[in-house]
């Protein structure tokens, strides 16, 4: 059932508009630093050059040409500092993409509110209940929001990279700075100097996913409680503020930046790897868990008030 709910939801235009748009805050962040980085590249390469044919040609620079050919060597991590896999993490520090992050909660829960509200106060569930049973309803019905909701938010950042694939070098450079211009902090280089660029990719999406998992099931869990939209939409605001700001004060990193795993090195919370794993999936059980209960209960009761 939560399968092909997914695909026809998928196919719907507001679906294609919002990942549309997410992808264009993608290039709006691009765009932001682009001047200034490709600036800072073209001086990195004068730099090189000028250092490459005073030391090794003794400053004549017509020793680069040998059979009207220009040959040099350059090394992997110069050559590959236009990198579309560094390019991409560049992106979550520019202002487009922060705004973005503190959308993203508001984007899924009117989401949410919209498809869960007619099933737990119309009782437009009943056929489905009836038919299924309460149990595989509510577990059909939970999966089928939090798949949707993180593959609208995960496809465009997908999206994203496969297009800086296509029109930037896809090697891996370990030099981050840039004529004395460094574009990541010291917690990054440390995990970048560590991990292969292709992993911290591969788990930035897997956190994407599951951060936003976490914002449908808070999202169900809240519409559960409030059958005004006006009033459940200032508790979810308030609710997503207060477990941030209790996790900021518990020393995690605060709920609202698990909108990608450099978020994490950016605030300096963590210095490993696994950690920001085990944060964003052992609170995603947790959230399933209680929802899983809450929804079983809201539905119930709306039933046993019907019949």
């Amino acid at each position: 059932m939560y399968k092909r709910l997914i695909k026809a939801k998928l196919k719907e235009k507001s679906s294609k508009y919002i990942i549309f748009s997410i992808f264009l805050i993608f290039i709006l962040s691009f765009l932001s630093i682009k001047n200034e980085f490709f600036y800072n590249v073209i001086n990195y390469f004068d730099y090189y050059l000028s250092y490459y044919i005073s030391k090794y040609l003794n400053g004549n620079i017509n020793n680069l040409i040998i059979d009207g050919k220009i040959l040099i060597y350059i090394e992997n991590d110069v050559q590959n500092i236009m990198s579309s896999l560094y390019l991409y993490v560049l992106s979550f520090g520019q202002s487009p993409f922060k705004i973005y992050s503190f959308l993203v909660p508001l984007l899924v829960f009117f989401n949410v509110n919209s498809n869960m509200y007619e099933d737990i106060y119309n009782n437009c569930c009943s056929t489905k209940i009836l038919r299924m049973g309460i149990n595989n309803y509510n577990k059909k019905t939970i999966m089928s929001e939090v798949i949707y909701n993180s593959l609208i938010i995960t496809l465009p950042r997908i999206l994203y990279l496969i297009i800086l694939c296509i029109f930037f070098y896809n090697g891996i450079s370990y030099n981050h700075v840039i004529v004395n211009a460094s574009y990541v902090n010291e917690v990054f280089l440390y995990n970048a100097y560590v991990y292969n660029p292709l992993l911290l990719i591969a788990l930035d999406f897997l956190v994407s996913f599951a951060y936003v998992s976490i914002l449908t099931l808070i999202s169900i869990f809240v519409t559960c409680f409030f059958k005004n939209k006006s009033i459940c939409t200032l508790v979810f605001i308030t609710t997503i503020m207060g477990y941030s700001l209790i996790m900021y004060v518990l020393s995690i990193t605060p709920l609202i930046f698990y909108n990608s795993i450099f978020s994490y090195f950016s605030l300096g919370f963590c210095n490993n790897l696994i950690e920001p794993i085990i944060m964003v999936i052992t609170q995603l059980l947790i959230w399933y868990i209680i929802t899983s209960l809450t929804l079983k209960r809201k539905i119930g009761k709306t039933l046993w008030k019907r019949y």
